[in-house]
């Protein structure tokens, strides 16, 4: 069975083993609602659920939305990703 890697953080705090204030949303952290990492120690693990398809077409409606505003993306490739 294949489950979404959000929901363990959510049983987790049903459980007592998480504070629920220690969860915090991508959003608030990037409109400054919420701090993000506050020190070296900090981790932020993000959990994506959702359809890979989705994001792609997410990404090609950004990429033409920031060429017509005239934003220019270089896409040299890499030598070694760094993921890799």
């Amino acid at each position: 069975m294949v489950q979404i890697i959000g929901s363990k953080f959510l049983d987790l705090t049903h459980e007592g083993k998480l504070p629920r204030e220690s969860i915090v949303d991508l959003a608030d952290i990037i409109t400054g609602k919420r701090p993000g990492r506050e020190s070296d120690d900090d981790i932020i693990i993000y959990s994506v659920g959702g359809m890979p398809v989705e994001d792609i077409a997410w990404g090609g409606t950004i990429y033409r939305n920031a060429l017509q505003r005239g934003h220019r993306y270089g896409t040299a490739p890499m030598d070694h990703p760094d993921m890799a």
